[in-house]
């Protein structure tokens, strides 16, 4: 675990001006890589243990997404079933748009504070917008709780934050997608005015 706390050391130390910068973004993925897949990646489609690393960009270090945004996020072709993944796949992080660095940040606070800032100081002191705030606090509240249910969280306590988010990412699947799913807080819809007949009651 030597190597993984070195680079838990560099990742959590730039985090807060980390944003846009591909460097620290790409050092945060090959972090979480070496805490979820200590023995090499695993696709998390087939558990095929054969994958190819795809490179980015020589000269940017970066790789174009659909949409032509720049991003270092560390990709993975399933030899298999050949789908791609990253560490984040399938797990309660899966689909984030917030910067991974921040995520590994965060967590690093929870396990050694015991809970997350309010909403209010994770938008001046992390530059989260509102709702991102919100949703942080639910999603981690969320999986720690899921994870004293299920027995806690194992190992020594030499990096509590360390051994957190590697608890966070042994949470895969459909149990990573509930609790994806039970975070998102979606607003309730007006009540129509008018006619009551879609409601079925008066």
């Amino acid at each position: 675990m030597s190597r993984c706390r070195t680079r838990a050391a560099s990742v959590a130390d730039a985090a807060h001006d980390s944003h846009g910068r591909l460097a620290a973004v790409a050092e945060a993925y090959a972090y979480v890589e070496a805490l979820r897949w200590p023995d090499g990646p695993r696709c998390p489609h087939c558990g095929n243990a054969r994958a190819y690393f795809l490179r980015p960009g020589a000269e940017s270090g970066a790789r174009r997404t659909r949409t032509g945004t720049a991003t270092a996020r560390r990709v993975w072709k399933c030899a298999g079933c050949r789908r791609q993944y990253s560490a984040l796949t399938a797990t309660i992080w899966h689909g984030t748009r917030i910067h991974v660095p921040t995520w590994i940040a965060l967590v690093r606070h929870t396990a050694n504070h015991g809970e997350l800032p309010p909403p209010g100081q994770l938008q001046r002191g992390w530059g989260l917008s509102a709702e991102a705030a919100r949703h942080v606090r639910r999603l981690l509240g969320a999986a720690s709780a899921d994870l004293l249910r299920s027995g806690g969280v194992g190992g020594r306590a030499q990096d509590r934050g360390e051994l957190l988010l590697a608890a966070l990412l042994s949470i895969e699947g459909g149990r990573a997608a509930r609790l994806r799913h039970a975070a998102v807080r979606r607003a309730r819809p007006l009540r129509q005015r008018g006619p009551v007949a879609d409601y079925g009651d008066a």
